[in-house]
């Protein structure tokens, strides 16, 4: 059976097996905090898209391709819970497509069956692919857009078609919309279209460097931005440089590094950057053996070079990498070749195999040893979970979470006000509320003083001294705060302070926390002679300590 007619089976297969990656993942996603709170990133994204959509002012003054793709998803999907889970199903597509694209690219290449395989599972199944399909992230699309680059580039090289010239030139100005850190290589492809070719060059320029116009006429018509400006910082530019292709990752919302350690289902999956880069160089030496040019080799690395100092001048976040993981994957298609080289070699080319090998190694994973440790980065990430388990109710883990953060900067007030939150809600809110000794009380209001005065922290300081029977000083405290804290406006609506409390003046606290509390107090009838479990929860947080 001819190659051609085996692919189209290899990549359905490889789809599939992509598919229930992927949707494995959001399976174990979807149950665990951090697939149930959106960082503070993806709710910028989020609430700015449902803005544009609703034709509603914003703070910024222009948005990037991504805001408006997800603009597009909030005229269906109209709340933050919803357009979430359609930026996931658009991450879902765009991973499917970078796969089947990389395989394609891959088969083309190596022209080989296995190459199929190996290339398209190395995106398929790649763990940090899976990980960022799960945020509300550009990544993903821009990595099915560079796949799809690299998928038209090697077929340009084999044969340079004018089609091809602007196809690459569309997809690596959309991937350099959706990932700063791409836009040197969408700049760069022009004059490669016009060095390579043997005839018609001005023709493949012009078509290579009509949608970057595109780009810039549209920023500035349009106040589209790119996803992250642009910055130059030369300080550090060769650590940088290495940051972009060594295995260790720097922080980029998330640290998937930690994230790794704590989730088996990533854990388990031996895909990573530094195998991958070392099957890429493995690829590469074969392709060299084989007999060919060149070309393509030296291309890859001018990407890998250009994109490394992007990264490192740009000071972007590793999440960028995986926008060029395609490349690799196609580069390593061959490295089913290695054994046959291995075979047929002498015992100085095979000495030549080994110590290259190790060389590689040593490079790519040095940093694990002797540069900054990976944890390093992983107080940011302390401090959203912290966030996320508080914000879901679970109050053990978020204390968890918030001491991992302050052993490593004892100075977050933020955490310490976790802890505080995490306190109150351990006696109060929880499905198992009790009453409080007015020792116990006492503690938890030092505790509390030494933290920042937040409104929602001074309203549950005034709640420990109204316990303590200090209901003047309680009540003052409560409506000094009662403008941003939902929990003082519930506390004075319950002690009668406030006589009416409407579901319209309630909406304006959704951002506070325990506004679902106050909403639920503005629905009840007091007067009525049931006795409900909000009651009981509100007279309980309410009651004198004894």
């Amino acid at each position: 059976m001819s190659h051609r007619a085996f692919l189209p089976g290899q990549l359905r297969l490889i789809l599939a097996m992509t598919l229930v990656h992927v949707l494995g993942w959001f399976a174990y996603f979807s149950q665990i905090p951090a697939g149930n709170y959106p960082s503070e990133a993806a709710h910028s994204t989020l609430e700015a898209a449902i803005a544009l959509a609703d034709a509603m002012p914003t703070s910024d003054s222009g948005h990037s391709l991504y805001t408006y793709i997800l603009s597009l998803l909030a005229h269906i999907f109209g709340d933050t819970g919803e357009l979430t889970s359609a930026a996931r199903g658009l991450n879902v597509l765009a991973l499917v497509i970078a796969a089947g694209f990389t395989a394609s690219a891959a088969g083309e290449y190596w022209r080989r069956n296995r190459a199929v395989w190996i290339g398209g599972l190395l995106v398929g199944l790649n763990p940090v692919l899976v990980f960022w399909a799960g945020e509300v992230s550009p990544i993903l699309l821009a990595t099915a857009c560079t796949s799809s680059a690299f998928y038209f580039g090697q077929r340009w090289m084999r044969r340079s078609s004018i089609r091809d010239s602007l196809r690459i030139a569309v997809c690596f100005s959309l991937a350099s919309l959706l990932e700063t850190t791409l836009l040197p290589i969408a700049l760069l492809w022009p004059f490669i279209a016009y060095l390579l070719p043997h005839r018609e060059r001005v023709l493949h320029f012009i078509l290579a460097l009509i949608p970057t116009a595109v780009i810039f006429s549209a920023a500035l018509v349009f106040s589209l931005q790119l996803q992250d400006s642009f910055q130059w910082g030369f300080e550090q530019i060769g650590q940088g440089m290495y940051r972009a292709l060594g295995y260790q990752e720097s922080y980029d919302d998330k640290s998937f590094s930690l994230y790794r350690q704590l989730h088996f289902i990533l854990f388990l999956n031996p895909i990573h950057w530094g195998a991958l880069f070392i099957l890429a160089v493995g690829g590469a030496y074969v392709r060299l053996k084989d007999g060919h040019r060149g070309r393509s080799i030296l291309l890859a690395l001018l990407t890998l070079t250009l994109f490394a100092l992007s990264l490192a001048v740009n000071q972007s976040g590793t999440q960028a990498r995986a926008s060029l993981l395609p490349l690799l994957a196609i580069m390593a298609g061959g490295i089913t070749l290695i054994p046959k080289i291995w075979k047929h070699a002498g015992r100085p080319t095979r000495r030549k195999i080994l110590i290259g090998a190790v060389l590689i190694g040593i490079f790519v994973y040095a940093g694990l040893f002797i540069g900054t440790p990976q944890s390093h980065t992983w107080e940011r990430d302390y401090v959203y979970l912290a966030e996320a388990n508080i914000h879901l109710g679970n109050n053990g883990r978020a204390t968890t979470w918030a001491e991992k953060a302050l052993e490593l900067n004892p100075t977050r007030s933020d955490m310490q006000e976790v802890l505080v939150i995490a306190q109150f809600n351990d006696w109060s809110t929880d499905h198992q509320q009790r009453t409080l000794p007015i020792e116990m009380t006492r503690e938890l209001l030092e505790v509390s003083r030494k933290t920042s005065s937040s409104p929602t922290i001074q309203s549950i300081q005034a709640i420990y001294l109204y316990k303590l029977r200090e209901v003047e000083a309680a009540r003052e405290i409560w409506q000094t705060t009662r403008e941003e804290s939902a929990l003082a406006l519930l506390c004075l609506y319950w002690i009668g302070a406030v006589t009416e409390l409407s579901l319209n003046e309630s909406m304006s606290y959704t951002q506070s926390p325990y506004y679902k509390l106050l909403e639920q107090a503005a629905q009840i009838d007091r007067n009525a002679l049931g006795y409900g479990e909000t009651e009981k929860l509100i007279d309980n947080i309410l009651a004198f300590a004894y």
